[in-house]
């Protein structure tokens, strides 16, 4: 079996993570083979998962996962790989993690859901795939944003057009009283107040 599992140095990244950065899936499958630690962490508490579900190495994430890697490990910021995988855009990654039982309600250190981050990030597939799993649409993050409102303050209309398809509540108010249309319109979004306005979003209502 490989040394490749010594904690020491946090600076000094074990071969396993070394691979996995650089996205070399048939390394990492023979490390994993020979026994390398598949829940060290390293800086910032990110796992081989970790890793892998952030740079969007489906193989890799597919192997990990073979080798019975814990799918709900949590970073510095209690972020899961599937946090990691939404963040960046990676679809089917994130579709294989739901597939193998990541938890869809999982909150980081602010609150935030997989959901609340599609919905910032504009990411509509994403999005789409969460909701077939399950995902609170009325959840609301540390500060008290939905993700209507995060889409919102990501200016991303086809989100809030779908958020808002899937039964939205229009008038879910978050931090300060603010309501979607409250958080529309002080950002100048025409359009997504238009949107709003159009599924009867009350116009006189105050923060």
């Amino acid at each position: 079996m490989f040394e490749n599992n010594e904690r020491g140095d946090q600076n000094v990244e074990p071969p396993l993570h070394l691979a996995i950065r650089k996205g070399h899936s048939a390394v990492v499958r023979i490390l994993l083979e020979n026994g390398a630690e598949v829940e060290y962490k390293s800086a910032g508490g990110l796992t081989a998962l970790h890793l892998a579900a952030k740079r969007g190495h489906l193989e890799i994430v597919k192997s990990l996962l073979d080798f019975g890697v814990d799918i709900g490990c949590l970073d510095d910021c209690d972020k899961t790989p599937l946090h990691l995988a939404i963040e960046g855009g990676h679809y089917v990654v994130c579709k294989v993690l739901l597939e193998h039982g990541a938890e869809v309600g999982c909150m980081t250190n602010t609150g935030l859901t997989p959901l609340h981050i599609a919905a910032l990030r504009g990411h509509l597939d994403i999005l789409e795939c969460l909701l077939l799993y399950g995902s609170d649409i009325e959840r609301k993050d540390g500060s008290e944003r939905t993700p209507l409102h995060c889409a919102i303050e990501g200016r991303h209309l086809s989100v809030v057009r779908l958020l808002l398809d899937r039964g939205a509540d229009v008038e879910n108010r978050g931090k300060f009283e603010m309501s979607p249309l409250h958080a529309a319109a002080q950002r100048g979004h025409k359009n997504i107040v238009d949107t709003i306005l159009k599924v009867g979003a009350n116009l006189e209502s105050k923060d």
